[in-house]
């Protein structure tokens, strides 16, 4: 029989830094949010200022926050000239086309949509509900919701349990979330779309709420290929 391998109790500085990177993926902090001062961190989460500050610096040296001299930790934005996206720097100089990205979407999301619907906890349940909450408030205001839209499918690869999965959502995501609000400020000019894609969400939420993990792979990829669809013969035009 193999030997059975000693159990070690998780460090309080992982614990930590792995209760703030859920929050930076699962939306809670957003880009350029600022994270509370070291000594209110500290006192808010119950460790010691040490502890917190070894949990920053792994975030930092993941490229998730940013230390500015004098101002704080702020939550990355990729978009603002900071660290570099990997992935962006993999494309750089390529003619990437939407319905490429889209190609990627089909396969990280629906794959994403199974492992939530497998695996989705009573916490990512109300935040993905929040999500599409959210969404529907910004529309009702005459924007886009598009930063919820990518939050709600960002909590969806959360959901998955799965950090590569979560990393490599995360990294695609910052790549093209420029991109997401370009294309929503198109497809919503039909104003039939706004309530075809929240549907498309409910859909995919119904189905990760009932652990329906066929449901959940089929409505995600109705949902992106409506999108490669609409696209596709708005070109032809």
């Amino acid at each position: 029989m193999d030997r059975f391998k000693t159990v070690q109790p998780k460090k309080i500085s992982d614990q930590v830094f792995e209760q703030l990177r859920d929050m930076i993926f699962r939306g809670q902090l957003k880009p350029l949010d600022r994270l509370p001062p070291e000594r209110e961190l500290a006192q808010q989460m119950g460790v010691s200022r040490p502890t917190v500050r070894n949990a920053v610096g792994r975030l930092v040296s993941l490229g998730l926050v940013d230390q500015r001299q004098g101002q704080g930790t702020f939550v990355a934005n990729h978009h603002d000239g900071g660290k570099r996206n990997p992935l962006s720097l993999m494309v750089e100089g390529q003619a990437v086309s939407l319905h490429q990205l889209l190609e990627v979407r089909l396969g990280l999301e629906c794959n994403s949509a199974v492992l939530a619907a497998r695996r989705a906890d009573e916490e990512d349940i109300a935040l993905l509900e929040r999500s599409l909450a959210q969404m529907s408030k910004q529309i009702k205001k005459g924007g886009l919701g598009s930063s919820e839209d990518v939050y709600f499918h960002m909590r969806i690869a959360y959901a998955s349990k799965n950090p590569l999965q979560v990393q490599l959502m995360k990294h695609f995501y910052d790549y093209m979330a420029v991109g997401i609000r370009e294309n929503l400020q198109i497809l919503y000019q039909d104003v039939v779309n706004v309530d075809l894609v929240h549907l498309q969400h409910e859909r995919v939420l119904s189905a990760i709420k009932a652990h329906d993990t066929h449901a959940a792979f089929d409505y995600m990829r109705s949902h992106i290929n409506f999108v490669m669809d609409y696209f596709e013969n708005l070109n032809k035009f």
